[in-house]
């Protein structure tokens, strides 16, 4: 199964390490990614509250393997809290380098709005060794509000913080020794085409973690270039020497073009290597793919888009149904935003009916327990199509098609400020490509 979206510049290693630490999978990029949906423009009265957190064991020796670590902490939250998460950093290792791992804990017992929650953290061999600490303990709502736990707050509260972590570590990059895709010649002007791609991995010590291989049309687009990102999977062989297969999918209506190979792996310890055309060329593995497909120039287009209700207040939960056709090459996303004096809600969809090239699109968004007043919201929307064109509607052009707005209203007493929260600091929720693969193990 793949899905179509956009592969704007510096996105790629991102989008590696979402897709690429589960099993196998095939994922093609043209249009902008899937957004939760937000509402901005006031601030969460009453972010949840973590009353409790400690975990076991305090010490864990991964020289000759992996161990798990066991999360646990109590949430409270008018809402209902919905992601709970601790983050593990190591000390800082040679050439700068830091290790991670991650739990996502889920409701083990009582409610979401007062329960207990429990994951497990991976701490892989081949990690830095030393005194890891409690990065950080976060909690959200369903309502967006989040509340955070510091490393420095963990310890006013007396609350358990470090753990104690023995490792040889893992320093050595991993490397691919074989890499071929097959068929180099595809048309696709009738249906989409598959490519397989076969690779050879080995890392020393903790493992290859996962080998991926990216198909990028050679020739720029204007807002996104197609490209298709393929995961693959080792069907021999072990985490230190395997062999790896997954299958790429070449999309219709992306023009006459060659597209050219890269690839990427990453070990359990979080060392990279990149390997890219120019790389894949020296090697002289397979490192291009000639593609012949129609071209698709013209964007798509939204028929309609229906919110309800119309009127909302604080805590209003606003469904989306809405109509897209591209006739061509297909819709890929849809996104839709009200916004007006106070705040705004933005809500990207889903396909639930038809097809790309006409179909049903609906999606819900949560708008915020304040508001900073009322009044009209209007909206305005941006549609990608597979082939990368983009069809951007301004709030004159939704008005004139007869997009309905939203009726705020401000319920009183509202506020716009926090009252006394668990952390006076904003949590840096922005994890770097590195980060993301430990949490995701």
């Amino acid at each position: 199964m793949s899905t179509t979206r956009a592969m704007p510049s510096g996105r790629r290693r991102a989008t590696l390490a979402a897709v690429a630490v589960g099993a196998a999978a095939t994922a093609t990029f043209v249009g902008t990614s899937a957004l939760p949906a937000t509402a901005a423009g006031c601030v969460e009265l009453t972010p949840p509250q973590i009353t409790s957190f400690s975990f076991a064991p305090g010490s864990v020796d991964v020289r000759s393997g992996e161990k798990k670590v066991k999360v646990t902490a109590h949430v409270t939250d008018t809402e209902g809290a919905e992601l709970v998460m601790a983050t593990f950093e190591s000390p800082t290792g040679p050439g700068g380098k830091s290790s991670f791992a991650a739990a996502h804990l889920k409701l083990s017992s009582g409610t979401a709005k007062d329960g207990t929650f429990t994951g497990e953290a991976i701490v892989a061999r081949g990690v830095i060794p030393g005194a890891w600490k409690v990065r950080s303990v976060s909690a959200t709502d369903v309502q967006g509000g989040s509340g955070f736990l510091s490393y420095e707050q963990l310890g006013q509260k007396g609350w358990k913080r470090d753990l104690a972590v023995k490792s040889t570590p893992d320093l050595k990059k991993p490397a691919i020794t074989a890499l071929t895709v097959a068929p180099t010649k595809v048309n696709t002007k009738a249906k989409a085409a598959r490519v397989k791609v076969t690779a050879k991995a080995t890392d020393n010590m903790s493992g290859v973690a996962f080998v991926a291989v990216e198909l990028t049309r050679k020739t720029k687009g204007a807002t996104g270039t197609p490209a298709t990102l393929v995961v693959l999977k080792r069907t021999s062989g072990t985490a230190n020497n395997g062999s790896y297969v997954g299958y790429a999918d070449i999309p219709r209506w992306v023009g006459t073009d060659s597209w050219l190979v890269s690839a990427d792996t990453m070990d359990a310890a979080m060392n990279q290597t990149e390997y890219s055309n120019a790389a894949v060329a020296k090697k002289k593995w397979s490192r291009s793919v000639s593609v012949v497909s129609n071209n698709d120039t013209t964007m798509p287009a939204l028929v309609s888009a229906t919110p309800s209700p119309t009127t909302i207040s604080a805590a209003t939960a606003v469904s989306v149904t809405a109509r897209a056709t591209d006739a061509q090459s297909g819709v890929a996303s849809v996104l839709v935003t009200w916004e007006g004096d106070g705040g705004s809600l933005t809500v990207p969809l889903t396909r639930t009916g038809g097809t790309p090239q006409n179909g049903t699109w609906t999606g819900k968004g949560n708008v915020f327990r304040c508001l900073n007043g009322s009044g009209t919201w209007t909206a305005t929307a941006m549609l990608t199509d597979v082939a990368g064109n983009v069809h951007k509607y301004t709030a004159e052009e939704t008005a004139a098609m007869g997009i309905g707005t939203l009726t705020v209203k401000e319920e009183p007493g509202a506020s716009s400020t926090y009252p006394d929260s668990q952390s006076d600091v904003v949590p840096d929720t922005s994890y770097d490509y590195e980060d993301y693969v430990a949490i995701e193990q």
